[in-house]
């Protein structure tokens, strides 16, 4: 029976064992393997020595893109965005259609009151 080859990344996890101190590149040198290689070892190595536990990865629960699928009744319809994209294009870039748009809230208060 054939024995199995050892991987790359236990070749550099026992290389680290016996030469704590080593240099990334002598490492990646003597194994033959890219720098990457060890540095992955070696923050791995590091993270399960501190204790150190990665968690979920991904956005928490209850953040907008978590609830799009709920929301998606508020979302834009494309008919207004087109609008609003004529509305900067007439108003000659994005900070001047800012400042219609300020200008018409303050006329749509006035006209309330």
């Amino acid at each position: 029976m054939a024995k199995k080859k050892k991987s790359k990344s236990q070749a550099v996890r026992e290389y680290l064992a016996e030469n704590p101190k080593a240099a990334v590149a002598d490492i990646a040198k003597s194994l033959k393997v890219s720098p990457a290689i060890v540095y992955n070892v070696k923050s791995l190595l590091k993270g399960k020595a501190s204790g150190a536990t990665r968690g979920k990865v991904g956005r928490p629960k209850g953040t907008v893109a978590a609830r799009r699928g709920k929301l998606s009744n508020t979302s834009p319809q494309l008919s207004n965005v087109i609008e609003a994209a004529r509305l900067i294009q007439s108003c000659g870039g994005i900070d001047h259609a800012k400042q219609a748009l300020d200008a018409a809230e303050q006329v749509a208060v006035t006209m309330q009151d």
